[in-house]
């Protein structure tokens, strides 16, 4: 006897595989590649400001692709040049995942230079997973904007840039010798202001590295100012004596606190931009070198042409260049092609933002140069 099998089995199968199809293909329209998935394809953001809402799911690594400050494999990309010169803020806060957020120079994923990156904001405090970053833009240059997620998170991006950080009323105050010490003194360096106290632990246990954030990036037009908020002055000197401070110190008034908002925690640090504006602010000290390095760092960033002008005048000549550009040597030779330039012995004196060297004309031939200065 013939048995022949129920065609049941057989209609349950092909349902089942029919519904894996279709399941499948979902998937796969749902978390297709957004439109700015590669590099290449990157969404052009034009303007001083912007705010736009786009997704990461489905979004792929490239080769060659740079870790975007953490385990990341869904980068999508955005373009902006800067139309200013000053301090821009870039945030994902509102987005629905943990967010890797980096910004880089360069026209090819082979060719990129990091400008600075976050994993979650510096200073949204304990749970945040968002990114914020700051850095000092330069008009014209074009910036490579790269949001991911960490771990492979995926959800919906926000993305939001805009000039970042608030001025600074005009303060003064005398420091510990008694030298009037005013806001116009730092300009146009990069400044920390760091509300402290000699019985504060925090405050002292970070001296160290701050100490040597002051000495590594002086060079590129950086300083500490301390403000103690000490009842005595006579403490205040007398910590000096055992412990050398390579930055100004002064005591506390009630006008420069109310100038920074009043209420003053210890330690607060104020970081003030080349613009003068307050862009981030950090309460506590238990943090370290690093920290504070990654906050300050893309602050003092410089243009890569600066603009050498020179004048005749009076059998001498004049050099200036923009204040803003620091760790830079004037050098001059009498031979060219040779190795033995030497850097200029006159005192750069600042004139209307700009840096001016004046060097008295040599009888033979001169040949002079502006060149940054190697950091170690």
């Amino acid at each position: 006897m013939v048995r022949f099998r129920s065609s049941r089995p057989f209609i349950g199968l092909w349902s089942a595989g029919l519904i894996a199809i279709v399941g499948a293909l979902a998937a796969h329209v749902t978390n297709a590649a957004p439109a700015n998935d590669h590099f290449a394809n990157a969404t052009v953001l034009t303007g001083p400001t912007n705010y736009v809402v786009s997704a990461n799911a489905g979004a792929t690594e490239e080769g060659g692709e740079p870790n975007h400050g953490g385990a990341g494999s869904n980068s999508v990309w955005w373009t902006w040049q800067a139309p200013f010169t000053g301090s821009v803020g870039f945030s994902t806060a509102g987005s629905t995942f943990d967010t890797l957020l980096a910004v880089y120079t360069g026209d090819s994923l082979s060719n990129l230079e990091i400008v600075t990156d976050n994993d979650d904001d510096l200073m949204g405090g304990f749970g945040i997973v968002t990114s914020s970053l700051v850095f000092r833009a330069l008009a014209g240059e074009i910036y490579r904007i790269a949001v991911d997620g960490y771990s492979g998170a995926t959800g919906t991006v926000h993305l939001a840039l805009g000039r970042a950080g608030y001025s600074v009323p005009a303060w003064s105050l005398p420091d510990i010798n008694s030298n009037l010490v005013t806001s116009a003194d730092f300009q146009p360096k990069v400044l920390v202001v760091d509300f402290w106290e000699t019985i504060c632990g925090a405050c002292v246990d970070e001296l160290p590295d701050l100490i040597r954030l002051q000495q590594n990036l002086s060079p590129e037009g950086f300083t500490f100012f301390g403000i103690s908020k000490d009842a005595k002055v006579s403490d205040v000197r007398g910590f000096l004596q055992t412990n050398s401070i390579p930055y100004g110190i002064a005591m506390n008034t009630p006008q420069v606190e109310n100038a920074f908002g009043g209420n003053v925690a210890m330690p607060q640090k104020f970081f003030i931009d080349r613009e003068n504006k307050v862009v981030a602010t950090h309460i506590g000290g238990s943090v370290k070198y690093s920290f504070y390095e990654k906050l300050i760092k893309p602050l003092l960033r410089g243009s890569r042409e600066v603009q050498l002008q020179v004048r005749r005048q009076s059998g001498a000549f004049r050099f200036t260049w923009p204040a803003t550009e620091f760790g830079y040597n004037l050098e001059s030779t009498t031979v060219l092609g040779g190795s033995n330039w030497t850097v200029a012995s006159s005192q750069v004196v600042v004139t209307n933002g700009q840096n001016t060297v004046t060097i008295p004309a040599g009888p033979g031939a001169q040949f002079f140069r502006l060149r940054k200065t190697p950091r170690p």
